[in-house]
């Protein structure tokens, strides 16, 4: 299998010493060259970790591929769609809410840092998934307790207690390969205070463009078909 990565995503596995799971998991890893950037290349958390992981595993991409975007896609989370495209991946790991409903639109498996925990739990790899929650809750992401008590549930290491309509919501949540990412990343011109907090009004954005978009957002929109 081949699991391509966007950015926050790693983060957060690199927060709770998750990364050598995903090979396991999933085999060969990659990420795009703006993705290696937005972790690696700065001073953000994990970069240094980040940085030794990702080594070898950085691809340059053809922009030149078609995907589906709308307004607010980022430089990391399109290269990442159109790199999954070109090496026909199994799964694109990432947790940005809005970013997920596009990569499915394209037809993207998707899977969260979340999802991943408890795939490492059903294959051996960890006891239990709480301990790494706690240790990414000590950092600067944030994750909904609703969230939280969803995964744990899930995991089999606490009983759902939130109302049906609390948990129908979090289950709303769950990525095509069953797993709850976590909440979408920081965009640096909205002020978000994590990288994965998810704001009131976040979701309300601009319809999905109907026509088949180059990726490339300097190149002008193709034309619908008619």
């Amino acid at each position: 299998m081949i699991l391509v990565a966007d950015a926050s995503a790693l983060i957060a596995l690199a927060t709770c010493d998750g990364l050598l799971w995903l090979e396991k998991l999933f085999g060969e890893v990659l990420v795009p060259e703006t993705v290696f950037s937005e972790v690696a290349i700065s001073d953000k958390s994990q970069s240094l970790r980040l940085r030794a992981y990702l080594d070898g595993k950085v691809r340059q991409v053809d922009m030149n591929g078609y995907v589906y975007l709308d307004a607010y896609a980022d430089a990391g989370e399109t290269q990442a769609m159109v790199l999954y495209k070109a090496v026909n991946a199994d799964y694109l790991l990432i947790d940005d809410k809005r970013g997920r409903k596009v990569a499915q639109i394209n037809q993207i498996k998707v899977v969260g840092s979340l999802g991943v925990l408890i795939q490492a739990k059903k294959a051996g790899l960890i006891d239990q998934v709480k301990p790494r929650l706690d240790q990414i809750a000590q950092s600067q992401i944030f994750m909904a307790p609703t969230l939280v008590s969803a995964v744990l549930a899930m995991a089999g290491e606490q009983q759902s207690v939130l109302p049906t309509s609390e948990k129908n919501r979090d289950l709303s949540t769950i990525s095509s390969s069953g797993a709850p990412p976590v909440q979408p990343r920081q965009h640096p011109a909205r002020n978000h205070r994590s990288p994965i907090r998810q704001l009131p009004g976040r979701g309300r954005h601009r319809p999905l463009r109907r026509h088949l978009r180059q990726a490339n957002p300097l190149t002008a929109p193709a034309p619908a078909p008619a």
